[in-house]
């Protein structure tokens, strides 16, 4: 926050409102892009804690640990799940903003997952009693329409015929 602050006041001022918005808006995006530079990377840290969990393993192999080797253990594993969850997180967002940008400006790219996401919640074709494939729309909604009828009186059921049959037809 120090360095919003300190690079948004130390820009220039000018007459015009839209121009002086833009050069502030300019200097805090410089600002932060030297400061993120000054971060430390989640990637070191990740390999110094595992690097650190393997020297502690090592010595217990040697001897026990005594309670403050213990207690420095549980923190570095501690510390070292933070960090994998903050990695986690960081590729979760950018993953996001991939496929805001991606689904967005690429027309193409989404419809083409429009149409995959529509072509599976299609069924192509069932098979009636007499094991011929029905293909049209209404001979398919009377077939399904019929089946769950005849379903709706019975109190036991023994198997899934029709809704395996489903499930393997939208499938393939």
């Amino acid at each position: 926050m120090d360095t919003v602050k300190l690079h948004w006041n130390s820009s220039p001022f000018f007459a015009n409102a839209a121009r002086n918005l833009s050069t502030k808006l300019k200097q805090v995006r410089a600002g932060l892009r030297s400061w993120s530079k000054t971060l430390s990377k989640v990637s070191k840290l990740i390999y110094n804690c595992n690097w650190v969990l393997l020297l502690l393993d090592g010595l217990e192999d040697q001897r026990p640990l005594s309670d403050l080797e213990i207690s420095f253990r549980r923190l570095v594993k501690s510390h070292l799940a933070n960090l994998l969850e903050s990695k986690r997180t960081y590729w979760k967002q950018r993953s996001t903003i991939r496929w805001i940008n991606l689904g967005d400006e690429n027309t193409h790219f989404f419809h083409t997952m429009a149409t995959i996401s529509h072509k599976r919640n299609f069924i192509v074709s069932l098979t009636d009693s007499d094991g011929t494939p029905v293909i049209d729309r209404e001979q398919k909604a009377n077939l399904i329409w019929a089946a769950i009828k005849q379903r709706l009186g019975i109190s036991e059921f023994h198997s899934m015929h029709m809704i395996c049959a489903l499930y393997w037809i939208n499938k393939t």
